[in-house]
């Protein structure tokens, strides 16, 4: 079982970018006959806003992978009211013995409360340096449709740097950006940026957990947020 696989969407940003951070830094590995369900939830210091979403994914050979993401958020009327619903699914282009290996994800996020839907297209790298260190790199791009829709291609990059301690550990860094529209890109200081350190590790049993603090570099996310994320695979 790749936890690495599992753990790396267990970021909280959610599908379309809102004020608690429940994306992930994904990697392109699919693994034939994996199944698992997630839950995600993240926590702003600060304002005590609060996400959370949950995933159900399933891979279809060994390099397809589908999911299926419901996300939560707190608002005036309800800790928990519907945020999105997102489809993905995951292309692995590499071989399984590749030292870098490389994917994509095609998304579908539906939205309501007038807010616009998204597709989403990703690229997602992953490097192996050895049977401790790795790294990843995914490009983002989606685009709205629907009503309310916002013009140009919003980008985001994700990165992250992990060694395996142990057999069940892994610690690293995390990194988040968001650039804006390539009709209005953003300048450096409107631009949302954050950073933290990340521990997955197993419980057993088939159950892992991802925890991640995240801390903001510009004016526009400078609170800290929590995140959390339990992974049980099937």
């Amino acid at each position: 079982m790749d936890y690495r696989m599992i753990m790396s969407g267990v970021i909280l940003l959610t599908a379309p970018v809102v004020a608690q951070n429940t994306g992930g830094v994904f990697g392109p590995v699919v693994n034939e006959g994996h199944s698992s369900f997630q839950y995600r939830a993240t926590f702003d210091v600060e304002s005590n806003g609060f996400a959370q979403r949950g995933h159900f994914q399933k891979a279809l050979n060994d390099d397809f992978m589908w999911r299926a993401v419901v996300g939560f958020r707190k608002t005036e009327d309800s800790d928990a009211d519907f945020d999105f619903f997102q489809a993905e699914l995951f292309w692995d282009l590499s071989d399984d013995d590749d030292a870098w290996r490389t994917g994509l994800r095609f998304d579908l996020t539906l939205r309501d409360d007038d807010r616009s839907n998204l597709f989403g297209f990703h690229w997602t790298n992953q490097y192996k340096f050895n049977d401790d260190w790795s790294a990843r790199f995914v490009t983002l791009s989606s685009v709205d449709f629907g009503e309310n829709s916002r013009g140009g291609v919003f980008l985001q990059t994700r990165a992250s740097l992990m060694r395996r301690v142990s057999g069940d550990l892994e610690l690293g860094l995390e990194a988040y950006s968001l650039y804006g529209s390539t009709d209005d890109l953003l300048g450096v200081s409107a631009q949302t940026h954050q950073i933290g350190p990340v521990a997955t590790f197993s419980l057993g049993n088939d159950l892992s957990v991802y925890t991640n603090v995240l801390f903001g570099l510009t004016d526009q996310r400078e609170d800290p947020q929590l995140r959390l994320w339990l992974t049980m695979a099937f």
